[in-house]
Order: C-alpha cells, then structure tokens, then sequence
C-alpha cells in the first residue's frame, strides 16, 4: 500500500467517525503531501512528532514574514 492510499484509508476512516476535514487534513499537512512528504495524518501522531511537526511549520512561516516585513519599518522596533 502507497503513502497516499493510506492517507486516503485514513481520511476515510476519519470522516467515518464524524471528524470534519479541516481536522483530519490541516494546510500544512496537505502542503507537506504535495511535496512528497510521507507524514501520517495528525490523528495518528505522537504528541512530540505532532508539535515538532506544526513547530517547524510555524516556524518556517514566521521566518519568512520576519524577513519580508521587518519591524524596523513598522516602528516597533527600538
């Protein structure tokens, strides 16, 4: 069985038991799967692999508004 087949298996699987899609499937998780990343549906995460996970996300996303929009500029920055 293939990476998607199974994240296919689980979205159903989810879907079954009332759990809305945005839940089963948040953005960064679908970003992560277009881009060839073989990571498991949140639900099926450990706590540390989930926060490690969304962390580097975050993270990353941050970083990139930081440098494009400094708050040098915005005057908050003393």
């Amino acid at each position: 069985m293939t990476h998607n087949e199974k994240i296919e298996l689980a979205i159903s699987e989810l879907k079954a038991l009332g759990v809305s899609k945005g839940a089963i499937a948040p953005p960064a998780f679908q970003l992560a799967w277009k881009l060839g990343v073989e990571i498991p549906p949140p639900h099926f995460l450990s706590f540390g692999a989930l926060t490690m996970s969304l962390g580097s996300f975050f993270g990353a996303l941050w970083g990139i508004f930081y440098v494009v929009h400094p708050l040098e500029s915005s005057g908050l920055h003393r």
